[in-house]
């Protein structure tokens, strides 16, 4: 009895971590699809990059309303096909125009 009270036990910690897991792809998922919508609600702009520029520098310079820092550097990477975070002066990127100074204060 001891053995199949084990098994259960076992069962039942796997199919939590599978919740967990599917959940967390579920929640992250629709926080992409916020994010992206937030983002499409701006102007687009191609820009091109600076001597030390990294891309979180141009994800502060650019911030979206409900966005983070985080997830814009994300929608960055991603919308620009790029393969790495390292960026060469030069190189033109597509990013949201900046939030003037009355977006900022509400």
């Amino acid at each position: 009895m001891s053995r199949r009270r084990s098994m259960v036990s076992l069962l039942g910690v796997i199919f939590c971590v599978v919740f967990a897991i599917v959940a967390t792809m579920a929640i992250d998922a629709a926080r992409m699809e916020t994010v992206q919508r937030r983002i499409s609600d701006r102007p687009l702009e191609t820009v091109y990059v600076g001597t030390g520029d990294t891309i979180w520098d141009w994800a502060n310079k650019r911030r979206v309303r409900g966005v983070s820092t985080a997830d814009l550097v994300t929608w960055i990477v991603e919308h620009n096909d790029l393969e790495s975070s390292c960026l060469m002066p030069g190189q033109t990127l597509v990013v949201p125009t900046p939030m003037d100074t009355a977006e900022e204060e509400f």
